[in-house]
C-alpha cells in the first residue's frame, strides 16, 4: 500500500463467515506517518566512478518492471581525462556494466510498455559526440535515432518525452550554444524519423522542457530556455499558443503534469535575480501562482527537476543544493536530508512509489524506501 507522509490512516476490520454472515466491527485503528526527513533511511548502490572528477553531470533511469535495473549516464570531464558512459546494473548496484563509452548523457528515457527499449540524449560537450541513440535490448546494442534532427557540435537534444500512451510518438528539444537555433521534433516511428511538427518561429531557440498530457497525448507543453515563456499545444504539437505562464527576466526550468489530476501542473522558475520558485496551476495552465511556501534561497544556476509520486501525488524537487519535499501538493516544502554533502545531480522513483534513487556527484548511486516507518 502506497501511504503518504505526515497523515493519519484510519479503519476497522469485521470478519466474514462462510455463507456471507460477517461480524461485528472492530473498533476504530489508527496510524501516523511520519514526515520524510525524520524517517528516510539510505541504501548505498556504488558506483564505477565512486570519488572520481567525472564532471556534475548525471542522468539516471529506472526500469519500470524490475527496480534492481537501473540506468545512469555521466558526462565527460575533459580536462580531467574522463571519458562519459553509460551504465548499467541488474542486481541494485552490486556490479555495474559499461554499455557505452566516451558520451556526454544527458537524458534517458525507457520505453513505458517495452523496457528493453531505452533512448538517450547525447550532449555534445566535452567533444563527445551528440544525438540520441536507441536500444532495443536492454543496453546490448546501440544505434543512433535522430534522422532529421539537426545535431552539430554546438546543437545537442536535451530533452525527449514520450507518448506514455502511444510510445511510437516522442517529441524532442534541442538546444544550442546559439540560442536561436535549438527548436521542437517530433516522431511517431519510434524514433527512425524526427520531423518539425511546426515552423512557429515562437519557438525558435533552446527547448529546454517538455510536457504531454498523461491522458490526452495531443496536449503538449514546451518552454524555452533563458526566456521563460510557455507554449500550449491542443493538437500534437502542429499549433501553439503562449501560456500565461511567462517571464522575460526567468527561465522555466521544468513543468510536470499531476499524474492523477491532469489539471495541475508545476513548473520550475528560475529567475535572474534568484531564488529560485515553484509555481502551480490548477485549471490546466490557465492561471499560475507561486506555491514556494518553505523552501530556502535556492541559487538560480544549477540542475532542478520535479518528480510526483503517483500513488500520493507527493512532490520532490530536486536540485544541486539539495532534495525538497511537498505531502500537500506544494502548499508547504520540507527539505530531507541527504546522504552526501556533495551535489546532487539526478533523482527518479521506482514506478510504484516505493523508492527514491539519487545519484550524487563523487559519491555514488543511493535509493531510500519512502514510508519506512509510522508513529502509532
Amino acid at each position: 500500500m502506497c501511504l503518504s507522509y505526515g497523515t493519519s490512516y484510519y479503519w476497522r476490520v469485521a470478519a466474514r463467515y462462510e455463507g456471507g454472515l460477517r461480524g461485528g466491527w472492530s473498533n476504530i485503528r489508527q496510524l501516523t506517518t511520519a514526515e520524510p526527513s525524520d524517517s528516510l533511511r539510505w541504501e548505498f548502490l556504488g558506483f564505477p566512478h565512486q570519488g572520481r572528477d567525472y564532471t556534475n553531470q548525471l542522468s539516471i533511469a529506472v526500469h519500470p518492471e524490475n527496480d534492481s535495473i537501473i540506468y545512469v549516464g555521466i558526462g565527460s570531464n575533459f580536462s580531467a581525462g574522463h571519458q562519459g558512459k553509460i551504465y548499467k546494473t541488474t542486481n541494485l548496484g552490486a556490479t555495474w556494466d559499461t554499455l557505452v563509452e566516451g558520451v556526454t548523457a544527458t537524458t534517458i528515457v525507457i520505453h513505458p510498455q517495452n523496457p528493453d527499449i531505452v533512448y538517450v540524449g547525447l550532449s555534445a560537450a566535452n567533444y563527445t559526440p551528440p544525438g540520441i541513440i536507441k536500444t532495443s535490448d536492454g543496453g546490448t546494442s546501440w544505434s543512433w535515432s535522430d534522422y532529421g534532427i539537426y545535431i552539430d557540435w554546438e546543437t545537442f537534444p536535451v530533452e525527449i518525452e514520450i507518448d506514455l500512451l502511444h510510445p511510437d510518438t516522442m517529441f524532442a528539444g534541442t538546444s544550442s550554444f546559439y540560442a536561436s537555433q535549438g527548436r521542437i521534433y517530433k516522431t511517431t516511428d519510434a524514433g527512425r524519423r524526427w520531423f518539425r511538427p511546426t515552423v512557429s518561429d515562437s519557438l525558435t531557440g533552446n527547448i529546454s522542457v517538455i510536457a504531454i498530457h498523461p491522458e490526452t497525448t495531443s496536449i503538449v507543453f514546451v518552454a524555452r530556455g533563458v526566456i521563460g515563456h510557455l507554449f500550449r499545444s491542443s493538437d500534437g504539437g502542429f499549433n501553439w499558443k503562449q501560456n500565461s505562464l511567462s517571464f522575460d527576466t526567468a527561465s522555466i526550468y521544468d513543468v510536470e503534469f499531476d499524474p492523477v489530476n491532469p489539471n495541475v501542473l508545476y513548473a520550475i522558475i528560475t529567475p535572474y535575480d534568484y531564488p529560485v520558485k515553484i509555481y502551480k496551476t490548477t485549471d490546466g495552465g490557465m492561471n499560475w501562482f507561486n506555491s514556494s511556501n518553505g523552501l530556502p534561497q535556492l541559487r538560480t544556476h544549477g540542475f532542478y527537476d520535479i518528480l510526483i509520486r503517483q500513488c500520493t501525488c507527493e512532490i520532490f524537487l530536486i536540485s544541486g543544493q539539495g532534495l525538497y519535499h511537498s505531502s500537500n501538493q506544494g502548499d508547504l516544502w520540507r527539505p530531507i536530508s541527504l546522504p552526501s554533502s556533495n551535489w546532487l545531480e539526478g533523482a527518479a522513483l521506482s514506478k510504484d512509489g516505493t523508492y527514491l534513487y539519487v545519484a550524487i556527484s563523487n559519491s555514488g548511486i543511493y535509493r531510500t524506501r519512502l514510508i519506512t516507518n509510522v508513529l502509532d
